[in-house]
Parts: C-alpha cells; sequence; structure tokens
C-alpha cells in the first residue's frame, strides 16, 4: 500500500497566506450535471477534479453557437466549465465516457491557473517513454530547464496522473504494468505544501493548515472524513479493541410465602 499526503503549509509571512478552508476538498451537489460553488472554482484550469477517487484533467473547451444550440468540442481533457454563461456557472461539464449517477462521489480544489501537460500511452510503448515526452513538452513550454530527467525533476515540481490514479513518485510508476494503456498527464504542484509519501498511514510531525490535506491511497483521492487531523502526540484511534461493551449485572430477588 502507498499512502500519500499533500498538506498545505501556508507561510510564516501573513501576507503570503492565502489559503481558505473553502478551497479545497468541495463536494459536488449532483442532478442532471454535477455541480460545484461558483464562488470557489470561479474559471476555468483553476480547478482539481475526481471523480469516484479519480483525479480528472480539465481543458478549455471550443464553443459554437448554432440556431437554438451550442455545441462545445474538447480535444482533449476529462471535463470542462463554461464560464461564459450565466445559466452553467458552477456546471461541470464531463467526457461523454464518464456518466453522471446520484452516487458518484466529485471533490474539487481551486488551484491557481495552469494547463496540464498530457500524453497517451499506447500498448507498444512503456510509461518511462511517456514520462520523457511529457518532461520534453515542459521544456519546450519554458518550465523546466533543458537536460532535465523524467525521473527527478518532474516528479518534483508536478503531480504525475496515469488513468486518474496519482503516481507520487517514479518508483511508483515503474511498478505498473508495460502492458498497461491510457492517458498520462502532468499538472503542476501548488506552491507552500508538504508531501509525504510512505507505506505507513500515518503521517505526524508536520505544521498545516487545518481541512486543507489531500490525501491518496495508492493514488486514488479519498474524501476528508476517512481521515483525521489531530495535534501531534495524541493518540485517538486503538487497533483490535472491540467497539462495544457488554454489561451484565445478576440480581437474586427473594420471597417469603
Amino acid at each position: 500500500m502507498n499512502y500519500n499526503y499533500v498538506l498545505s503549509t501556508g507561510s510564516s509571512v501573513l501576507s503570503e497566506s492565502f489559503y481558505s478552508i473553502d478551497e479545497k476538498n468541495i463536494p459536488s451537489s449532483v442532478g442532471e450535471y454535477h455541480y460545484v460553488d461558483f464562488s470557489v472554482i470561479s474559471g476555468r484550469l483553476i480547478s482539481n477534479v475526481s471523480l469516484n477517487s479519480q483525479t480528472l484533467l480539465e481543458n478549455s473547451p471550443s464553443i459554437y453557437t448554432g440556431t437554438n444550440i451550442i455545441h462545445y468540442e474538447i480535444l482533449s481533457g476529462d471535463y470542462f466549465f463554461d464560464t461564459e454563461r450565466l445559466a452553467n456557472f458552477g456546471k461541470v461539464f464531463l467526457d461523454t465516457g464518464l456518466i453522471v449517477r446520484n452516487n458518484n462521489i466529485m471533490l474539487c480544489d481551486k488551484r491557481p491557473l495552469y494547463t496540464g501537460v498530457l500524453e497517451v500511452k499506447s500498448g507498444s510503448s512503456i510509461l518511462t517513454g511517456v514520462l520523457y515526452e511529457i518532461t520534453n513538452q515542459l521544456i519546450t513550454r519554458g518550465e523546466l530547464n533543458g537536460g532535465a530527467s523524467f525521473n527527478v525533476d518532474l516528479f518534483t515540481g508536478w503531480d504525475v496522473y496515469f488513468n486518474g490514479q496519482k503516481l507520487p513518485s517514479y518508483e511508483e510508476a515503474t511498478g505498473l504494468s508495460s502492458s498497461a494503456t491510457g492517458r498520462c498527464f502532468a499538472i503542476k504542484k501548488q506552491d507552500k505544501i508538504f508531501e509525504f509519501n510512505s507505506g505507513s498511514p500515518d503521517c505526524f510531525g508536520q505544521n498545516f493548515i487545518a481541512m486543507n490535506v489531500d490525501y491518496y491511497i495508492n493514488g486514488m483521492e479519498q474524501q476528508a472524513n476517512t481521515f483525521l487531523e489531530t495535534y501531534t502526540g495524541v493518540n485517538m484511534i486503538t487497533a483490535g479493541v472491540p467497539a462495544s461493551v457488554a454489561l451484565f449485572n445478576q440480581e437474586t430477588n427473594s420471597y417469603n410465602l
């Protein structure tokens, strides 16, 4: 098992701390579409979204307006927001392959404006080749220096996902089956974070902003109600102890006839 925490640490300078508990792990409401709080996710390419624990890639759509119809098109990505039409504010438009269901769990985080980098892995390619191509894209965009390595520099500054599963380290990426196919994408890590990646489920000793934690098990994002945030040194859970205790009070009644 791999446990990956991403803790927002803020800054020691008050003017540089802009984190808000309303900008992390925002659950969507569900109807015909998923809806998120538009006062928080108020634009394009400023969100991280997971659907049933799998992280999705946002893209900006091309919008074509016809007679009594609006047509959206995205060449890549899993979802987008329409921030131009008031009636669509807060509405999450999913790729047609992703079905909206009432029992879906969608979580949204606000992040700085950024366009992710995407590559497709076919059955004949190996994942290291895809990571190499993503690194080259970032070098071309001027976001990595020439000669940067995919096994160190890429994973240091970017969150890497394969088919929605986070690969928190290069070592985790090499554990994937060579025959696996799908989409690999990278999103720039946020500033002022502490990332903990281990085979142990507990993280302690690091200061962080409460309710600003992302948590992944084997690359799948978990809901905030599945883990506890406590002060260091406080034990709240003991394994192996019964959750209920049976009480017996024996009584003897005597009667004179």
